[in-house]
Protein backbone atom coordinates (compact mmCIF):
# COMPACT_ATOMS: atom_id res chain seq x y z
CA UNK A 1 0.00 0.00 0.00
CA UNK A 2 1.60 3.25 -0.83
CA UNK A 3 1.68 5.74 1.76
CA UNK A 4 0.27 9.21 1.61
CA UNK A 5 2.60 12.12 1.48
CA UNK A 6 1.97 15.26 3.74
CA UNK A 7 0.67 18.18 2.04
CA UNK A 8 2.17 21.23 2.18
CA UNK A 9 -0.73 22.86 4.67
CA UNK A 10 -0.09 20.09 7.05
CA UNK A 11 4.10 20.57 6.64
CA UNK A 12 3.29 24.24 7.21
CA UNK A 13 0.99 23.54 9.91
CA UNK A 14 4.52 21.27 12.06
CA UNK A 15 6.77 24.10 11.18
CA UNK A 16 4.26 26.92 12.73
CA UNK A 17 4.10 24.64 15.63
CA UNK A 18 7.70 24.45 16.13
CA UNK A 19 8.04 27.82 15.93
CA UNK A 20 5.54 28.55 18.31
CA UNK A 21 7.27 26.17 20.74
CA UNK A 22 10.59 27.38 20.19
CA UNK A 23 9.37 30.99 20.64
CA UNK A 24 8.15 30.00 24.62
CA UNK A 25 10.68 27.89 25.53
CA UNK A 26 13.58 29.38 24.42
CA UNK A 27 13.30 32.25 26.95
CA UNK A 28 12.72 29.86 29.45
CA UNK A 29 15.97 28.24 29.00
CA UNK A 30 17.87 31.37 28.61
CA UNK A 31 16.23 32.51 31.88
CA UNK A 32 17.43 29.30 33.62
CA UNK A 33 20.44 29.45 32.51
CA UNK A 34 21.33 33.50 33.35
CA UNK A 35 19.49 31.84 36.72
CA UNK A 36 22.37 29.56 37.13
CA UNK A 37 24.86 32.69 36.41
CA UNK A 38 23.61 34.39 38.94
CA UNK A 39 23.90 31.79 41.51
CA UNK A 40 27.62 31.46 40.32
CA UNK A 41 27.88 35.58 40.25
CA UNK A 42 26.49 34.73 44.28
CA UNK A 43 28.78 32.87 45.18
CA UNK A 44 31.48 35.08 44.08
CA UNK A 45 30.44 37.91 45.69
CA UNK A 46 29.85 35.96 48.47
CA UNK A 47 33.87 34.68 48.64
CA UNK A 48 34.81 38.52 48.06
CA UNK A 49 32.95 39.28 50.98
CA UNK A 50 34.87 36.57 52.82
CA UNK A 51 38.10 37.53 51.55
CA UNK A 52 37.49 40.85 52.75
CA UNK A 53 36.52 40.47 56.09
CA UNK A 54 39.80 37.87 56.54
CA UNK A 55 41.81 40.89 55.35
CA UNK A 56 39.96 43.20 57.91
CA UNK A 57 40.63 40.66 60.58
CA UNK A 58 44.55 40.55 59.71
CA UNK A 59 44.46 44.30 59.65
CA UNK A 60 43.31 45.50 63.22
CA UNK A 61 39.91 45.17 62.07
CA UNK A 62 40.37 47.79 59.39
CA UNK A 63 38.91 47.74 55.83
CA UNK A 64 41.65 48.72 52.89
CA UNK A 65 42.11 51.99 51.35
CA UNK A 66 41.78 52.40 47.66
CA UNK A 67 44.60 54.15 45.90
CA UNK A 68 43.85 57.00 43.68
CA UNK A 69 46.89 58.87 42.63
CA UNK A 70 45.38 62.29 42.04
CA UNK A 71 44.19 62.12 45.20
CA UNK A 72 46.08 64.49 47.74
CA UNK A 73 47.47 62.83 49.89
CA UNK A 74 47.80 59.79 48.08
CA UNK A 75 46.59 56.83 50.24
CA UNK A 76 48.40 53.34 50.15
CA UNK A 77 49.38 52.31 46.97
CA UNK A 78 47.10 49.05 46.69
CA UNK A 79 43.75 48.28 45.71
CA UNK A 80 41.35 45.11 45.70
CA UNK A 81 42.13 43.96 42.45
CA UNK A 82 45.35 43.63 39.92
CA UNK A 83 45.33 47.25 38.40
CA UNK A 84 46.91 48.54 35.03
CA UNK A 85 49.18 51.28 36.90
CA UNK A 86 50.68 48.27 38.37
CA UNK A 87 49.75 48.57 42.26
CA UNK A 88 49.42 45.35 44.17
CA UNK A 89 46.36 43.50 44.94
CA UNK A 90 44.97 43.50 48.42
CA UNK A 91 42.70 40.59 48.25
CA UNK A 92 44.98 38.09 46.11
CA UNK A 93 46.01 36.17 49.05
CA UNK A 94 42.45 35.30 50.39
CA UNK A 95 41.15 34.88 47.41
CA UNK A 96 41.41 30.83 46.25
CA UNK A 97 41.36 32.18 42.84
CA UNK A 98 41.10 35.47 40.80
CA UNK A 99 38.64 34.10 38.62
CA UNK A 100 36.06 34.95 41.33
CA UNK A 101 36.67 38.42 40.50
CA UNK A 102 34.70 37.94 37.04
CA UNK A 103 30.98 38.07 37.12
CA UNK A 104 30.03 35.13 34.54
CA UNK A 105 27.39 37.03 33.33
CA UNK A 106 29.98 39.45 32.04
CA UNK A 107 33.08 37.43 30.85
CA UNK A 108 36.55 38.48 31.09
CA UNK A 109 36.34 41.51 29.07
CA UNK A 110 36.69 43.44 32.88
CA UNK A 111 36.12 42.37 36.51
CA UNK A 112 32.58 42.40 37.49
CA UNK A 113 32.30 43.90 41.33
CA UNK A 114 32.62 47.09 42.49
CA UNK A 115 33.39 47.95 46.39
CA UNK A 116 31.35 51.01 48.66
CA UNK A 117 33.39 53.28 47.84
CA UNK A 118 32.67 54.62 52.01
CA UNK A 119 35.07 51.84 52.93
CA UNK A 120 38.01 52.56 51.19
CA UNK A 121 37.82 56.49 51.62
CA UNK A 122 37.24 57.24 55.49
CA UNK A 123 38.51 60.18 57.27
CA UNK A 124 41.24 61.92 55.27
CA UNK A 125 42.06 59.05 53.52
CA UNK A 126 42.26 56.73 56.80
CA UNK A 127 41.47 53.42 57.29
CA UNK A 128 37.65 52.36 57.88
CA UNK A 129 37.28 50.45 61.14
CA UNK A 130 34.35 47.92 61.28
CA UNK A 131 33.62 49.19 64.59
CA UNK A 132 32.86 52.17 63.43
CA UNK A 133 29.97 50.54 61.61
CA UNK A 134 26.47 50.74 63.59
CA UNK A 135 24.48 48.73 60.95
CA UNK A 136 26.69 46.11 59.26
CA UNK A 137 23.43 44.33 57.89
CA UNK A 138 22.21 47.32 55.84
CA UNK A 139 25.59 48.76 54.69
CA UNK A 140 26.78 47.57 51.14
CA UNK A 141 30.34 45.92 51.01
CA UNK A 142 30.64 45.00 47.50
CA UNK A 143 27.98 45.10 44.25
CA UNK A 144 27.85 43.85 40.55
CA UNK A 145 29.48 46.71 38.62
CA UNK A 146 29.41 48.30 35.25
CA UNK A 147 33.07 48.54 35.33
CA UNK A 148 34.71 46.75 38.07
CA UNK A 149 37.98 47.51 40.11
CA UNK A 150 37.30 50.32 40.61
CA UNK A 151 34.87 51.97 43.66
CA UNK A 152 31.24 52.70 43.76
CA UNK A 153 30.25 56.11 45.44
CA UNK A 154 27.09 57.43 46.78
CA UNK A 155 25.00 59.73 46.17
CA UNK A 156 25.54 62.05 49.55
CA UNK A 157 29.50 61.84 48.29
CA UNK A 158 31.62 64.51 46.36
CA UNK A 159 32.87 63.06 42.69
CA UNK A 160 36.50 62.01 43.84
CA UNK A 161 37.26 59.55 41.43
CA UNK A 162 37.24 59.96 37.61
CA UNK A 163 33.63 61.40 37.72
CA UNK A 164 31.78 58.41 38.90
CA UNK A 165 29.52 57.53 41.47
CA UNK A 166 27.31 54.95 42.69
CA UNK A 167 23.82 55.31 41.93
CA UNK A 168 22.92 58.35 40.50
CA UNK A 169 20.77 57.42 37.08
CA UNK A 170 20.80 58.84 33.62
CA UNK A 171 19.24 62.32 33.34
CA UNK A 172 19.05 63.08 37.23
CA UNK A 173 20.99 66.15 38.72
CA UNK A 174 22.73 66.80 42.01
CA UNK A 175 25.32 68.25 43.85
CA UNK A 176 28.34 66.81 42.68
CA UNK A 177 27.03 64.39 40.77
CA UNK A 178 27.80 63.01 37.50
CA UNK A 179 26.73 60.27 34.89
CA UNK A 180 30.06 57.71 36.05
CA UNK A 181 31.05 54.12 34.97
CA UNK A 182 30.90 52.73 38.27
CA UNK A 183 26.91 51.92 39.27
CA UNK A 184 25.24 49.30 40.15
CA UNK A 185 24.11 46.82 37.56
CA UNK A 186 21.41 44.83 36.86
CA UNK A 187 22.78 42.18 35.23
CA UNK A 188 20.74 39.10 36.69
CA UNK A 189 17.41 38.87 35.27
CA UNK A 190 17.39 42.53 36.06
CA UNK A 191 18.66 42.33 39.80
CA UNK A 192 21.84 43.13 41.19
CA UNK A 193 23.82 40.85 43.61
CA UNK A 194 25.47 42.52 46.95
CA UNK A 195 27.39 41.72 50.08
CA UNK A 196 26.84 43.64 53.13
CA UNK A 197 29.74 43.72 55.73
CA UNK A 198 28.53 41.57 57.87
CA UNK A 199 29.47 38.97 54.94
CA UNK A 200 25.51 38.12 54.00
CA UNK A 201 24.82 38.69 50.18
CA UNK A 202 21.46 39.25 48.51
CA UNK A 203 19.77 39.98 44.96
CA UNK A 204 17.75 43.51 44.87
CA UNK A 205 16.38 45.73 41.59
CA UNK A 206 18.21 48.74 40.94
CA UNK A 207 15.33 50.61 41.54
CA UNK A 208 15.55 49.87 45.05
CA UNK A 209 18.93 51.27 45.79
CA UNK A 210 18.03 54.17 44.65
CA UNK A 211 14.32 54.35 46.18
CA UNK A 212 16.93 54.01 49.18
CA UNK A 213 19.52 56.64 47.79
CA UNK A 214 18.81 58.62 51.13
CA UNK A 215 18.62 55.88 53.65
CA UNK A 216 22.18 56.28 55.43
CA UNK A 217 22.51 52.99 56.63
CA UNK A 218 22.53 51.03 52.72
CA UNK A 219 25.67 53.60 52.12
CA UNK A 220 27.41 54.25 54.98
CA UNK A 221 26.65 52.47 58.01
CA UNK A 222 28.73 54.52 60.29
Amino acid sequence: MKRRAFTLIELLVVIAIIAILAAILFPVFAKAREKARQSSCMSNIKQLALSTMQYVQDYDEMFFLRSYPAASPTPAGAIWCISPAGQPSLLDPYMKSTQISYCPSQGQTRLGYGYNGILCVGNSWSPVAMAAIKTPADMMMWCDDTNGSRTMYTPSQDVINWGTNFVDPPGTSGAALQWGVNLPFGRHNDGVNLAFTDGHVKWLKPVVLWNNRNNVPYYDGR
